[in-house]
């Protein structure tokens, strides 16, 4: 799944087991827990990191170059680079039409989504791709095309989107899904669509398949890339 729902634990600083001794600094790694709001990345690009990850010294920020502001560790000097988080997902058509999956958390309960999430670390992106699809709707998809990539100013995530198709199982709700539907081209629940990245790749797929079903005007995304909640559209993501 793109986002995580419920309460979102953070880790600040280095990781360590419950009752290890304290780093030399005299202080432990910081836990925070929050209820992420449905406009809120769950990832945000301006993560605070308080504790060093390569030896749990303080972190302050300083200026690497004109135009490059990072946390840097007090006593040993590490950077720490605040990377972004792969998501990986694959449209993919039924007899009946595209499928969607109404999603079952927050953010974006309630709404229309396809199947997808974030990459684990190792694991190729095509290969998470189906693993979301099979989690989600119990199907097993052959990858066929790279439809796109979609990134946003502001957001920390980058989706992957492919293409596929159904090579074994019947689409049902499983993992964070309460309903699978399959909808006509032309008849696509655009004012009940997820995450900006959902919209704009749907509207990318059907310029490819189906260009008579492409909605008029530009997208929630060129309209406001920096908001995660539209009015319209429900709450976007950097997904």
């Amino acid at each position: 799944d793109f986002e995580s729902g419920g309460q979102e634990t953070v880790l600040l600083g280095a990781s360590a087991p419950p009752n290890q001794p304290q780093n030399h600094s005299g202080k432990t790694p910081q836990l925070e827990t929050r209820d992420p709001r449905p406009e809120e990345d769950p990832i945000p690009h301006h993560e605070v990191f308080k504790f060093c990850r390569q030896c749990g010294g303080a972190l302050e920020e300083r200026r690497l170059s004109p135009a490059e502001l990072r946390p840097v560790c007090v006593d040993c000097g590490t950077v720490t680079y605040i990377d972004p988080k792969v998501a990986a997902a694959v449209i993919y058509p039924t007899d009946e039409g595209i499928l969607l999956i109404r999603r079952a958390i927050e953010p974006g309960l309630g709404k229309w989504a396809v199947p997808g999430g974030f990459v684990d670390r190792g694991e190729e992106v095509p290969v998470a791709a189906r693993r979301e699809a099979f989690e989600e709707t119990g199907v097993e998809i052959e990858i066929t095309h790279l439809l796109g990539v979609y990134s946003y100013e502001g957001w920390a995530s980058v989706v992957v989107m492919y293409e596929g198709e159904i090579t074994a199982g019947t689409p049902q709700p499983l993992d964070e899904v309460s309903e699978v539907r399959s909808f006509p081209p032309q008849e696509l629940p655009w004012e009940e669509i997820a995450f900006y990245s959902t919209h704009d790749a749907l509207r990318d797929y059907l310029r490819r398949h189906h260009p008579d079903a492409v909605p008029p005007g530009p997208a929630p995304s060129a309209q406001n890339p920096r908001r995660g909640l539209t009015g319209r559209f429900g709450p976007a993501d950097s997904s």
